[in-house]
């Protein structure tokens, strides 16, 4: 695949059911959409190293679009809407 620029293909991480902690009780309230993802593919435009394959990034709340390749839904953002790439602790 040939990803053109600074475009990065992201796999949108689930809603999770707790955060550190604390747990999300399941009330039918809608739950605000997680704004991270794992990095599946990177446009040769992006020169930032630690941006690549298998690393979470957070991105901006309506950043993107959703795409199809293959069986899998992505969501492919510009290098600028990138907020930070995050470390499992």
């Amino acid at each position: 695949m040939i990803v053109l620029n600074d475009r990065i293909f992201l796999k949108k991480d689930k809603n999770p059911d707790k955060i550190g902690s604390i747990y999300i009780p399941e009330n039918g309230d809608k739950k605000a959409p997680p704004y991270t993802g794992t990095v599946k593919y990177v446009g040769k435009g992006i020169t930032d190293d630690d941006i690549k394959p298998g690393v979470r990034l957070a991105f901006q709340d309506l950043a993107g679009d959703e795409v199809n390749i293959g069986d899998e839904k992505l969501i492919m953002i510009r290098y600028r809407q990138v907020c930070g790439i995050l470390n499992d602790l």
